[in-house]
């Protein structure tokens, strides 16, 4: 148990991770990461990055949470937006291809 905790510290009443280059990351609530993954995947900083890039943006803010990488693909995987772009950008792909000269 004690090596278990040795990554985490409290700080102010909230948990924070250590990290790899002693940077605090602040762990996150199951609803707070919702609201995190939401507003850096959809907001207006957000873009609808793929789940590496979202993972980037959140780690840049230094928050943390133990699921984040797996939650953050089935969150990009699951957003309407993304999948309607990814399969409009596939069909405009596929129409550049028929468009250019063959040799």
């Amino acid at each position: 148990m004690v090596r278990k905790a040795k990554p985490f510290t409290l700080k102010n009443g909230e948990l924070y991770k250590i990290d790899q280059d002693n940077k605090l990351r602040r762990c996150l609530t199951t609803i707070e990461t919702q609201m995190v993954m939401k507003e850096l995947h959809e907001g207006p900083i957000g873009g609808h990055f793929v789940t590496k890039l979202t993972h980037k943006k959140i780690l840049d803010v230094e928050y943390w949470w133990p699921t984040m990488f797996r939650d953050l693909h089935d969150y990009c995987r699951s957003c309407d937006a993304c999948q309607q772009t990814k399969g409009l950008a596939i069909q405009s792909l596929a129409k550049l291809m028929k468009s250019l000269p063959k040799e």
